[in-house]
């Protein structure tokens, strides 16, 4: 069968890729895939779960296996590791669980779950309190998506797109008429 008859499965691999995750994952599948937001909401979800939990996994693994075998790896990982660890260590102490949550739930490039995962991996993290904080910030990260998505959709549904636009026009002639009147008056 064609991955194309499962859109749920999809919707999961994008909400595990690296660079997607649930940012991109959640209005992919609303908007392309045509699933409803509550099912978009919680694959996207479960998809980051799975991420963090291959990361914690496989990250020590992979990472001595590359030490082990290739002598590059070995003096870029330690390096990476030193450096990062001495110029960020007082921001993870200070910080700590919190932090990592916060860095989770920004829906931004290079945050969220892998991002969050490698760096309680980097810093050495206990891992269960690494895993409530990734997994409440990706909740939150999940909820301010689809908020957006949700949003953004029914905008342009409804024809509130032009709304949208006159809204924004209006603001920038106000914005202009203000800063003519203060010209006006320092002259």
């Amino acid at each position: 069968m064609p991955l194309e008859t499962f859109p749920e499965i999809q919707a999961f691999l994008v909400s595990i890729l690296p660079i997607a995750g649930i940012r991109v994952s959640i209005p992919f599948a609303v908007t392309v895939l045509e699933l409803s937001w509550q099912s978009a909401f919680l694959i996207s979800i479960a998809g980051g779960v799975f991420a963090m939990f291959m990361i914690f996994t496989f990250l020590e693994w992979v990472t001595e296996f590359l030490r082990k075998y290739f002598r590059i790896f070995e003096i870029i990982i330690d390096y990476i590791f030193e450096k990062t660890r001495r110029e960020k260590k007082e921001s993870v102490e200070k910080y700590g669980y919190f932090a990592l949550a916060g860095f989770t739930a920004v829906p931004l490039p290079f945050s969220g779950v892998w991002t969050a995962s490698l760096v309680a991996y980097l810093f050495g993290l206990n891992y269960r309190k690494s895993v409530l904080s990734i997994f409440f910030g990706a909740l939150v990260s999940a909820i301010i998506v689809t908020a957006v998505t949700v949003t953004g959709e029914t905008i342009t549904t409804n024809g509130g797109l032009r709304l949208v636009g006159l809204f924004f026009l209006i603001a920038i002639f106000y914005y202009y008429l203000f800063f003519n009147k203060k010209e006006e008056k320092h002259e």
